[in-house]
């Protein structure tokens, strides 16, 4: 079954287990889910977002599938006292995407340590090569938490912010997380990273809201 491949009424259908509903589409053949993944994959998000509008969600990621009827429903016999919990710690919840990009220069990469390696060898070149990749690795780590540290405390604690997700792009650092706002107020959410960003001199993105996919764990995954 393929989670809301299609926004046709006529397609989706509810499967309740354990005091909790899936809603679903059958999927036809198991390549059709790569068959226009654009347009697909737009459908998806609109039928989650319009459930969403109306009611608390666990939103599944698009290509959840699982292979019959049976094994949804024993998914949900397993885990509905989880899903239960889950849905009333989001009620009332919806997400922001958060993209912070700052300069690569932030992470001030110390070469000393890799240069200490002595020898003119491919062995002590790489070894040399892979420690400089391991130093940058914790820098862009460190960075990572120190923004956390900044959005958590300029939102304030009430607000969950999901683990973040560094990168380096084109020598810019990139750095993704979401936040858990409560529905409604993500403009003032808006307001406070806006002048964070000021004061950091990041450049900033924030997208949403949307469902809280970044909340769900490994719960709103197909096996």
């Amino acid at each position: 079954m393929d989670l809301f491949s299609t926004v046709a009424a006529s397609d989706l259908f509810w499967i309740t287990e354990g005091g909790v509903a899936a809603l679903v589409s059958l999927l036809t053949e198991l390549s059709s889910i790569e068959t226009q993944p654009a347009r697909k994959l737009l459908a998806f998000a609109k039928v989650i977002d319009s459930v969403h509008q109306r009611q608390t969600i666990l939103p599944f990621r698009f290509g959840s599938v699982f292979p019959d009827r049976a094994a949804l429903q024993e998914y949900l016999r397993t885990h509905h006292e989880v899903a239960r919990a889950l849905i009333e710690s989001l009620d009332g919840k919806e997400e922001l995407a958060i993209r912070i990009t700052m300069p690569r220069s932030v992470l001030k990469e110390d070469v000393s340590d890799a240069q200490s390696i002595a020898g003119t060898g491919k062995g002590a070149a790489y070894l040399r090569q892979r420690r400089q990749q391991l130093a940058a690795a914790e820098q862009l780590t460190q960075t990572a938490q120190r923004v956390t540290v900044l959005v958590q405390e300029s939102l304030g604690e009430s607000i969950r912010l999901s683990d973040a997700v560094p990168r380096v792009v084109d020598q810019q650092v990139v750095i993704s997380l979401a936040a858990l706002v409560d529905r409604g107020c993500q403009g003032a959410m808006k307001s406070q990273l806006q002048s964070l960003a000021m004061q950091s001199a990041w450049s900033l993105h924030i997208s949403g809201p949307f469902p809280p996919y970044s909340f769900v764990g490994p719960l709103a995954q197909a096996k």
